[in-house]
């Protein structure tokens, strides 16, 4: 039995119900409800992409000053800590110190 895809239970919302997988037959499965309303009503949060961060802070490091490649993106208060990926808290690190950093090896200024 295919099921069609439907509206939102919700009232007054007309975006289309999310898809929730598929059964053993390869049909979807649809959810009663929209994504935004199925993640408000699990808690789901959505998470800031890192590449918005990422691509205003110069590409070059800022302990050594390297820039042939692609720098890392060091936080400097640790995201199990409550750190974040924003402008205040973000930094370039090149491969080789961004590694000498989580080992202690050398510390930011």
């Amino acid at each position: 039995m295919m099921r069609t895809r439907s509206k939102c239970s919700i009232d007054g919302c007309n975006n289309l119900a999310s898809r929730g997988g598929k059964y053993k037959s390869g049909t979807p499965i649809w959810r009663k409800l929209c994504v935004t309303h199925h993640r408000n009503r699990y808690g789901i949060k959505y998470k800031v992409p890192e590449n918005k961060v990422r691509a205003k802070i110069p590409n070059k490091c800022i302990i050594c000053g390297w820039n042939f490649g692609t720098c890392d993106t060091h936080r400097i208060l640790f995201g199990c800590d409550g750190g974040i990926y924003s402008m205040e808290n973000v930094v370039k690190l090149c491969p080789n110190c961004h590694r000498l950093i989580h080992e202690s090896k050398i510390t930011l200024k």
